[in-house]
C-alpha cells in the first residue's frame, strides 16, 4: 500500500530533494550530544527509512504525474459504463412507485386560467435560415404487444407494463396520459431505450411468441442507433449548465450530436431554427444564462436543446407539469410546431387544460396497471369527439355521469371516468372504504373491455403498418462527432463556466490564501538550517514537509466536488443522448482547471516556501512547485471521481483518500524505530518531547 501512495510518494521526493543538500551536510549528532561522522541529512532519511537515492526525488514526480493520467483513464473507463444513480429507493421498482406520487397540482391550478388566455399565446416561427443541415427524416413509432417488469422479490417479478400497443406517426402530437401509478414514464423511458433495469417482453402480455417490437421507420428500433434519431426531454430542468446562455446552450447540442460533417455555420443555423421553434428566438433570451430563466422559459430551452440535434421522434416527459396555464400552453404550442414539422412528438402529460388537450392529435391512456385503455385519434377540436364516444361504450353505466358537460375539459373528464370506475371496481363486495394495495386491485373495466372494441383494432392495424412501412429499413445513422470536436466544445464550455462564476473562484482563491497565511505565520523559519539544529527540529522539519505536501490538495478535494456533482447531471443526460465522451470531457475539464489550480498552488507555494526558510534556490523552489502541482493534479482527480459516482461511493473514495493520507502519516512515526510496531499519528509536539530511538543511538556513536 505504501509504494501506491501518492502522498507518500510527494514526501519521498520533497524529503529527500531537502535533506541530500549541502546545507544538511553538518555530522548528525547521537542523542543530541555527540557529533558523528555521518550527515545530517543522510541520519535523517534513514531514521524515517527513506532511501536516499536522488533518482527517487524525480521519480516521485513521475510517479505522481502517471497517477494523474492513470486517474483520468480510470474515470474515462468509469463514466463509460456508469449508470445514473437510482432514485430514492435504490430499484426500479422504487421508481415506478416514486411515479405514483401525487401529480394533481400540475393541471389543475392553471385550466381556468389557461382556458382563458391560451388563445393569446403565441410561438413565433423565424423563417428557415441558411446552411441548415438535412431535414430530419419522417419516421414512425410503433410498439406491439409491449410489457415491461423489474424485480420484486427473488423468485417474482411485478409487471409495470401489460400487453401495450401503440404507434404514432410523423406530424402527429401524441398525448400519454393515466392516472398516477398507471406506468406513463415507465413507457416512455422503454420505447425511448432508456431503462437500464428491469426485462422488457413482446407477446401474449410478457409470455412471451413472436411479432412484437418496437418499430421505427418499419425497422425493429436498436438502442445505439435509435439514440441518433430521437431526443428526450426530461422532467428535470437542471440537467443543463446553468452558466451558459442560451444561444450556447443549443449551439452546444448542435455541435456534439449533428453528424461529423455538420459545420459550425450549420450547426449554429440549427440552433436558431431549435430556439425560434421553442418561442426563445428573441435575441434578449438568448443571450440570458440558463440559470436565470424561469421554470417555463427552462421547459422551453430542453425542447429546444433537443431539437437543436434535429431528431425524427422526440419524446417529452412531462413537459407542463408546475407550470400555470399559460405557460403550460407556451410550452404545449413549441410541441405542437415540432411536430408541424414532421417530427413524430410524443409527451406525456397530467389532466391538461382544454386548450392545451386541443392541441393533440391522438391519445394513449394507460388504466392502473399499465394496461391500455385508449389509443387512438382524438377526433379534432377541443370536443374530443372518439375519445368520449369509446369511453362511454366501455365503461360500466352505474357511473355518476354518461358524458361530459358542455364546455367541459375532455381530458378531465377521462380521467374522472377512469378514477370512478377505479374506485367502484375496488370498493365493490368489501366493507372497508380503504383502497386494495396496488397487486391486489380488480382490473381496470376499460382496460379489460379495450382489446374487445374498433378502437384497437384500429389500432393494431395502424401499428402493422408503422412496423412494415420500410422508411427506416437499411438506413444506418451517420457517424457522430469526433474525439477532437467533443474536446474543443466542452473545452469552451468550461472556459465560459469557470468564467462566468466570479463567486466560486474568489472563495478558492481567499482559502487558499488563507492556508498559506496560517502555514506561514506558524511554521515560520522552522525550515532554516540554523534552525534544524537537533532531532526534535529535524522530526518538525519532516512533519512540515507532510503537512504542506497534503494541506491544499485536501483543500481542492473538497472545493471540487459540490461543483462537479452538478456538473454529473448534464453528463448523465447527454450520455443517454449519445452525446458523451468520457475521455475528450475529461481532459478537457483538466485543460480548463489546470491554469486556475497552477495560479492556486503558486499563491500557496510562494509565501510557505519563503516562510518556512527553505533554501533560496529556484531550482529547488522548482522541484518544490512541481511536486505540490502534482500532488493537487492527482487529488482533484480523485475528487472528479468521487463525485462521478452514487453517495455510497463517494464516501468510499473519500475514505480511500483519507486512508491514504492516515497511513502515510503513520508510517512516518513507525520509521523511527524499524522494531516500533505502534502505529499513531506524527506530531510536532509528540515528535519534540519524545526521546532518541537506542538503535538510533548505536548507529550513531
Amino acid at each position: 500500500m505504501h509504494w501506491v501512495n501518492p502522498m507518500a510518494w510527494a514526501l519521498r521526493s520533497l524529503a529527500v530533494s531537502e535533506f541530500g543538500d549541502a546545507r544538511w551536510d553538518a555530522p548528525a549528532a547521537a542523542g543530541g550530544e555527540t557529533p558523528t561522522t555521518l550527515r545530517l541529512g543522510d541520519a535523517v532519511l534513514a531514521l524515517f527509512e527513506i532511501p536516499k537515492s536522488p533518482a527517487l526525488a524525480w521519480g516521485g514526480a513521475a510517479f505522481l504525474l502517471g497517477f494523474y493520467v492513470s486517474m483520468v483513464a480510470v474515470g474515462a473507463v468509469g463514466m463509460s459504463v456508469m449508470r445514473a444513480p437510482e432514485p430514492p429507493g435504490g430499484s426500479a421498482a422504487a421508481a415506478a412507485a416514486a411515479e405514483a406520487e401525487d401529480e394533481e397540482e400540475e393541471g389543475g391550478r392553471g385550466a381556468a386560467a389557461g382556458d382563458a388566455d391560451a388563445a393569446s399565446v403565441a410561438v413565433a416561427v423565424a423563417p428557415p435560415p441558411t446552411h441548415l443541415p438535412p431535414p430530419p427524416p419522417r419516421l414512425s413509432l410503433a410498439a406491439i404487444d409491449l410489457s415491461y417488469f423489474v424485480p420484486s422479490t427473488k423468485s417474482s417479478e411485478l409487471r409495470l407494463l401489460s400487453g401495450v400497443t401503440a404507434s404514432f406517426e410523423p406530424g402527429t402530437l401524441t398525448a400519454l396520459m393515466g392516472p398516477s401509478g398507471a406506468g406513463k414514464t415507465t413507457l416512455l423511458d422503454v420505447l425511448a431505450f432508456r431503462k437500464t433495469a428491469g426485462r422488457v417482453s413482446f407477446g401474449d402480455k410478457g409470455g412471451g411468441g413472436g411479432g412484437g417490437g418496437i418499430f421505427v421507420g418499419g425497422a425493429k428500433a436498436e438502442p445505439r442507433s435509435f439514440s441518433a434519431v430521437s431526443g428526450y426531454v426530461e422532467q428535470s430542468v437542471d440537467a443543463h449548465a446553468p452558466l451558459l446562455s442560451v444561444g450556447e446552450s443549443a449551439v452546444f447540442s448542435a455541435l456534439l450530436r449533428l453528424p461529423s460533417a455538420t459545420t459550425r455555420e450549420a450547426a449554429r443555423a440549427a440552433a436558431r431554427e431549435a430556439l425560434a421553434v421553442a418561442g426563445l428566438g428573441d435575441p434578449r433570451y438568448s443571450s440570458l444564462l440558463v440559470g436565470s430563466l424561469p421554470l417555463e422559459a427552462r421547459k422551453r430551452l430542453a425542447i429546444a436543446v433537443e431539437l437543436a440535434a434535429r431528431p425524427a421522434v422526440v419524446f417529452l416527459d412531462e413537459p407542463t407539469s408546475g407550470l400555470d396555464g399559460r405557460a403550460a400552453a407556451a410550452v404545449a404550442r413549441a410541441m405542437r410546431a415540432a411536430a408541424d414539422a414532421g417530427r413524430t412528438v410524443v409527451a406525456t402529460v397530467h389532466q391538461p387544460s382544454r386548450a392545451v388537450f386541443a392541441l393533440f392529435d391522438g391519445l394513449l391512456l394507460l388504466a392502473p396497471g399499465g394496461e391500455v385503455a385508449f389509443c387512438g385519434a382524438l377526433g379534432g377540436g377541443e370536443e374530443a369527439p372518439l375519445l368520449v364516444e369509446h369511453l362511454l361504450s366501455v365503461l360500466p353505466p352505474q357511473l355518476p355521469r354518461a358524458g361530459p358537460r358542455p364546455g367541459e375539459n375532455r381530458a378531465a373528464w377521462a380521467m374522472e371516468a377512469l378514477a370512478a370506475q377505479a374506485a367502484a371496481g375496488d370498493a365493490e363486495g368489501r366493507g372497508s372504504p380503504l383502497p386494495r394495495p396496488p397487486s391486489r386491485r380488480p382490473r381496470s373495466a376499460a382496460a379489460a373491455a379495450f382489446p374487445r372494441s374498433a378502437a384497437a383494432a384500429a389500432a393494431l392495424a395502424a401499428a402493422r403498418r408503422a412496423s412494415e412501412d420500410g422508411r427506416g429499413r437499411g438506413a444506418a445513422p451517420p457517424p457522430r462527432p469526433g474525439a477532437s470536436r467533443v474536446f474543443a466544445a466542452h473545452t469552451v464550455r468550461n472556459w465560459r463556466s469557470y468564467a462566468r462564476d466570479p463567486a466560486r473562484n474568489t472563495a478558492r482563491f481567499l482559502v487558499t490564501a488563507a492556508i498559506a497565511l496560517i502555514i506561514s505565520t506558524m511554521e515560520r523559519g522552522k525550515g532554516r538550517a540554523d534552525h534544524v539544529v537537533s532531532l526534535r527540529e529535524v522530526n518538525n522539519a519532516l512533519g512540515l514537509l507532510y503537512l504542506v505536501s497534503v494541506v491544499l490538495s485536501m483543500d481542492l478535494a473538497f472545493e471540487a466536488q459540490p461543483f462537479l456533482s452538478s456538473e454529473r447531471l448534464v453528463y448523465y443526460r447527454e450520455r443517454a443522448a449519445g452525446a458523451a465522451m468520457a475521455g475528450p470531457q475529461l481532459l478537457a475539464s483538466a485543460a480548463v482547471e489546470l491554469p486556475y489550480l497552477l495560479a492556486q498552488t503558486l499563491l500557496f507555494a510562494v509565501p510557505v516556501y519563503l516562510a518556512v526558510g527553505y533554501e533560496r534556490s529556484a531550482a529547488k523552489f522548482g522541484f518544490f512547485f512541481l511536486v505540490s502541482v502534482f500532488s493537487s493534479c492527482s487529488v482533484e482527480q480523485g475528487a472528479r471521481l468521487a463525485a462521478g459516482g452514487s453517495e455510497g461511493t463517494r464516501w468510499w473514495r473519500g475514505g480511500s483518500f483519507s486512508f491514504f493520507c492516515f497511513r502515510e502519516g503513520k508510517n512516518l512515526q513507525t520509521r523511527r524505530n524499524e522494531n516500533l510496531k505502534t502505529h499513531s499519528f506524527i506530531a510536532p509536539s509528540s515528535s519534540s518531547s519524545s526521546p532518541p530511538p537506542p538503535q538510533q543511538k548505536k548507529q550513531t556513536s
